[in-house]
């Protein structure tokens, strides 16, 4: 009869079945590179592509040739547009959106989208006239996001107060640009209330969603962008008060929309936004530097070559992505490796249950854990004052 020890794997055993585990790991973690590089080479080159001039025209036209306050969304019109579609959106549970909104990964492309709405002057001077620059640019864009969740993940009050309290901030925040920058003279009138201002924040948030999901969970199918674009349209109805007449029918649509906006003069980076620029990635805490530094430097990779360009001062090229690649693709191959629980939004687990779905013991306290993280997160990468705020 053999011994037990005879029976236990040896330690070459071990060494050799370790070594397969490492490199088949190794395989694994390069695919997701090249993947990371592939969606991110195809977004490039789709941006760059000739753009219908017609379409550009008619995106110049509206800031142009019509008056301001043609173009201005009023509050009657923000309250009618939220009730419509919230009323629609508690009827709904819409697996659609909420199949790329609940995963935490999506706020990778948070940098990406504040960049590319920085582009737009009125966003941009709007936050130099109207917030503390030293650290009210970061309390803004997470103010922003902590209304977005209420509106997606809370209660039809908690919504409702939130579309509100949105309507409100907007209020107001209107003025001159200070510069001449791309197609608007020093002293054009802005206004926040713009509804072709307000819809290139959404195509922002809309594109980059999609873009960050592919990017770093899965591709989609045509038919699964349509159905979240569709999905994600109530959603600017309620908080960003967009008419419905402007919105995109498709994903082939949000990116048409996108590339023309990229390609119009609209779209330029001047002094007020490259400050700008400079205070969002200037974490509160020294030690986080080089972490906000990398994650910027990622972030510029991803942006359309026109935009990346003006924000970084530099072409970025293939090589340059394909070392953001490294980065991106090692986020890809720990990310997914968590189990769901851990992966999705505390928000969306908690909408869920409101739903009637329970969660297990064990997948409420990996929500928990996450949500732990997330707190860690934020200490890094906020101004004290701003998590009072969320």
């Amino acid at each position: 009869m053999p011994s037990l020890r005879m029976a236990l794997p040896t330690r070459e055993t071990w060494r050799r079945a370790l070594g397969i585990v490492a490199a088949g790991g190794a395989v694994v973690f390069l695919l997701d590179c090249k993947h990371a590089y592939d969606v991110m080479q195809e977004r490039s080159e789709a941006s760059e592509k000739p753009c219908d001039p017609k379409e550009v025209a008619a995106v110049e036209m509206f800031y142009m040739e019509a008056s301001l306050e043609e173009q201005l969304v009023d509050n009657a019109t923000h309250e009618a547009q939220a009730e419509a579609t919230q009323a629609r959106a508690d009827e709904e549970h819409d697996e659609a959106l909420y199949k790329i909104l609940r995963e935490s990964v999506i706020f990778a492309a948070g940098g990406r989208a504040a960049m590319m709405q920085l582009a737009h002057p009125y966003v941009a001077q709007g936050i130099s006239q109207h917030s503390n620059l030293k650290n009210g640019v970061q309390e803004r864009f997470f103010r922003t996001f902590k209304y977005m969740f209420a509106m997606q993940y809370g209660t039809p009050e908690e919504a409702a107060r939130a579309s509100r309290v949105v309507r409100k901030l907007h209020n107001g925040v209107r003025g001159e640009l200070e510069e001449d920058v791309g197609l608007f003279s020093k002293g054009h009138k802005y206004d926040a209330a713009h509804a072709h201002a307000l819809l290139w924040v959404y195509l922002t948030l809309a594109e980059s969603s999609i873009y960050i999901y592919e990017l770093l969970v899965e591709r989609l199918s045509e038919e699964a962008k349509d159905a979240f674009v569709a999905s994600n349209n109530r959603f600017a109805a309620r908080f960003f008060a967009v008419p419905e007449t402007l919105l995109p029918v498709n994903a082939a649509a949000l990116d048409a929309m996108v590339n023309a906006m990229v390609h119009s003069r609209v779209l330029a980076v001047g002094g007020t936004a490259s400050r700008i620029d400079s205070f969002l990635w200037a974490p509160p805490k020294a030690r986080f530097w080089p972490l906000m530094a990398l994650t910027r430097w990622v972030s510029l990779c991803q942006l359309p070559p026109r935009l990346g360009e003006a924000f970084g001062g530099r072409k970025i090229g293939r090589m340059e992505r394909m070392r953001a690649a490294l980065v991106l693709g090692y986020v890809r191959f720990t990310y997914r490796l968590m189990p769901p629980s851990f992966r999705w939004l505390t928000a969306y687990l908690a909408q869920e249950e409101r739903y009637g779905k329970t969660q297990s013991p064990a997948a409420k306290y990996l929500s928990q854990v996450s949500a732990r993280v997330a707190n860690l997160g934020l200490d890094a990468l906020m101004p004290p004052r701003a998590q009072g705020q969320l």
